[in-house]
């Protein structure tokens, strides 16, 4: 958009004139806004525009007018993709802000209490272990105080 501004400023300084009436020449006919899934967040994206350049009389008209029309179409078309983009990073605002606290959560919370509850386990497993081993040998002795018997 400061492109085109730049630009009109350059190759249109004659748009200052007083008494050439451009209110209306160009305007906003229909557009058109999808949904795109960015690494799974729904972003709109501009599906199609439609820009329509009133007709006018070429001889009643400056030469200029052709341009300033191209100009017009051209920024109306940038202020839309503009709303979008900004539309946009809002949606990512909230993703980002939806995710820093999601990992805040694994961080701070389940993933010390999974680290504490595999620790746990861990304990269970060997006691088990030790339990089974002199089980093991119990039955072990058993067998032998039978067998000489």
């Amino acid at each position: 958009m400061q492109d085109l501004t730049r630009q009109v400023g350059e190759k249109l300084p004659m748009l200052a004139q007083q008494g050439i009436d451009l209110d209306g020449l160009v305007e906003l006919k229909d557009y058109k806004i999808s949904e795109v899934n960015v690494v799974g967040v729904t972003m709109p994206c501009l599906d199609r525009i439609k820009v329509a350049v009133r007709p006018y009389s070429v001889p009643a008209k400056p030469h200029w007018v052709d341009a300033a029309a191209r100009l017009l179409h051209d920024m109306i078309e940038a202020r839309l993709r503009v709303k979008i983009t900004e539309d946009c990073v809002r949606v990512f605002d909230k993703a980002v802000a939806t995710i820093t606290q999601r990992v805040k959560l694994f961080e701070k919370v389940l993933i010390p209490r999974a680290k504490a509850n595999i620790k746990k386990i861990r304990i269970y497993l060997s006691d088990e272990q030790m339990q089974a081993v002199v089980r093991s040998k119990i039955s072990k002795r058993k067998h032998e105080r039978e067998a000489v018997s």
